[in-house]
């Protein structure tokens, strides 16, 4: 009786031993893809910080439309940069969103929200502006009692880069003596 519950769980064991390992090694060849350039959508958006200011990252009001976050914002020192990814591997589904960055450092409360879209149709957009006390690209912040003119530059793209930096006005041009 041995004998025969041994070949019947031979029978049932191998076969289903081998199910397992096909199941297996089929989840490894369809296994999410391990860069972010082989998603179906993504983008990779640098934030760079020209100021003395800092940008602190504000992680309860992103939003997603589309997409996760592929490596998460963080925060961005004074005079450094940082990079945020997102993507999707949906067929047909884009990456749509933002993220609110906090200007720590200026006496006004203001904030810097960055939008983006690779939508699977239509163009890249990136976009970035002041919210708060002031609102635009570009702002007049009092920074140590003094009042200094900030702005925003964005260029949108896959691997899409966004600048904050200090806003000078045109050094006066010489006379032209010889006229």
């Amino acid at each position: 009786a041995l004998s025969k519950m041994a070949k019947i769980l031979k029978c049932v064991a191998f076969p289903l031993y081998s199910a397992v390992n096909v199941v297996g090694n089929l989840l490894k060849l369809i296994k999410e893809p391990y860069d972010l350039q082989s998603k179906i959508r993504w983008m990779q958006v640098t934030i760079v910080n020209e100021t003395e200011l800092r940008l602190v990252f504000d992680d309860t009001t992103y939003e997603f439309h589309g997409g996760r976050f592929w490596t998460s914002p963080k925060n961005v020192p004074a005079n450094s940069e940082s990079a945020f990814s997102v993507c999707n591997k949906k067929m047909g589904v884009g990456v749509d969103g933002r993220v609110v960055y906090r200007l720590v450092g200026a006496e006004q409360s203001v904030n810097i929200i960055v939008s983006y879209v690779n939508k699977f149709f239509g163009n890249i957009e990136l976009t970035a502006r002041f919210e708060g006390e002031v609102e635009g690209h570009d702002a007049t912040l009092k920074i140590n009692g003094k009042e200094t003119k900030v702005a925003i530059s964005c260029a949108p793209g896959c691997e899409g880069k966004i600048t904050i930096f200090y806003e000078t006005e045109e050094p006066p041009k010489e006379a032209n003596s010889h006229l």
